[in-house]
């Protein structure tokens, strides 16, 4: 695990120790410790002034496995971020920007979410009523085929019952 450590010397004796600020989660995110206790022996450092930043990877033990000067990596912060203006306040302003993005984004999505549904419901609706009227209009022409073959026999009914009667002279 990568640490960003600061060298220091506890009491009046000479031994080093790795005071640990900062332990890395991932590629870009760091996360500050605030222990206090924090303190690692590193006696093989002992040539080195208090004070000085330096990286540190550490075993799961705890156990110094590398250590190197941190200066080329906070130049390296201050070239990426800070020369280009981006300070906390900048990038704190961004995440809060993209976070209402992010709302809106949901909030049209379940807005189209919504509308979709409608449409569908609306749809099976017209064609339920589609149904219908095709219904009603066959039965429609049912009715105007039976009303078409009615007169016909009405007309052959009335036909017989108004035929002459025949007298014959008494």
């Amino acid at each position: 695990m990568l640490y960003l450590a600061k060298i220091c010397r506890q009491g009046k004796t000479d031994n080093r120790f790795l005071h640990l600020l900062a332990q890395q989660k991932s590629e870009h995110f760091w996360s500050l410790l605030m222990q206090d206790d924090a303190l690692i022996e590193a006696p093989e450092l002992s040539s080195v002034g208090d004070g000085v930043l330096v990286l540190v990877e550490l075993s799961s033990q705890k156990e110094v496995i590398s250590i190197e000067d941190a200066s080329g990596w906070v130049l390296e912060l201050v070239e990426k971020y800070l020369t280009m203006g981006i300070s906390p306040d900048v990038l704190h302003q961004e995440a809060e920007r993209i976070e209402a993005w992010r709302q809106e984004l949901t909030l049209q999505n379940q807005d189209v979410a919504r509308r979709a549904l409608e449409i569908e419901t609306r749809r099976d609706q017209i064609q339920e009523l589609e149904k219908k009227l095709e219904l009603e209009r066959k039965n429609i022409e049912l009715v105007k085929e039976q009303d078409d073959d009615r007169p016909e026999d009405s007309q052959s009914a009335n036909g017989a019952d108004e035929s002459p009667v025949r007298t014959t002279p008494s």
